[in-house]
């Protein structure tokens, strides 16, 4: 049982869902996060992240849309220790005090990938429509909050050096946020030049 519950995901291992390699990654022997890299990391992508949270600013959650969100939201409540996800191994309640708490992480990445084509299949469709209003403040949003969490996680690395952090482990979080934030950037103008080009009459 104890094996088990040193499974729940840690807190500030979520960022792996935005930053992969924020705690390093074991195939440049430089991971400093808990147990195990590959158990705790639920990465997407962060242009698949976009498109979520472009769905949720959007308000365009049909019945199967809830249905996901719902999955991904109770599906991280269970792999994240609290009392509730805790209760079959303090228990013992037979199979459930065997499960791998961090394995529900299969059902989140499943989850948000089609909470991932939703939004995107909604995007098009508006700005095939030539929807450019109803898109483009959802979006912006969407973009607005991975573009602070780059930023607070920016802000991290000057807490592990007030901390006591050494400079190596602050070099491995700068140096790996490069590509996230770069992707970001990218897919941002990409997207956002989508909305005001896409509709331009050939001449």
């Amino acid at each position: 049982v104890e094996l088990m519950t040193n499974f729940f995901i840690p807190l500030p291992q979520l960022l792996m869902f935005l930053i992969p390699d924020f705690f390093g990654n074991p195939a440049t022997a430089n991971y400093w996060g808990k147990i195990n890299y590959f158990e705790f990391n639920g990465y997407i992508g962060i242009v698949a992240l976009i498109f979520v949270l472009y769905l949720l600013f959007a308000k365009r959650l049909k019945k199967e849309g809830w249905f996901w969100l719902l999955v991904v939201v109770f599906s991280l409540f269970l792999a994240i220790e609290n009392p509730i996800s805790a209760l079959p191994y303090s228990l013992k309640i037979p199979f459930l005090s065997a499960f791998i708490p961090a394995r529900l992480l299969f059902f989140i990445t499943f989850a948000l990938s089609i909470l991932t084509v939703m939004g995107y299949d909604d995007l098009v469709k508006k700005i095939t429509a030539n929807k450019t209003r109803e898109v483009l403040r959802p979006l912006l949003m969407a973009l607005g909050v991975l573009a602070s969490l780059i930023f607070i996680s920016i802000a991290t690395i000057f807490l592990l050096k007030i901390f006591g952090r050494d400079l190596r482990t602050e070099s491995i979080i700068l140096r790996n946020l490069i590509l996230p934030a770069g992707y970001l950037l990218l897919a941002g103008i990409v997207l956002i030049a989508s909305l005001f080009f896409s509709h331009r009459k050939a001449p």
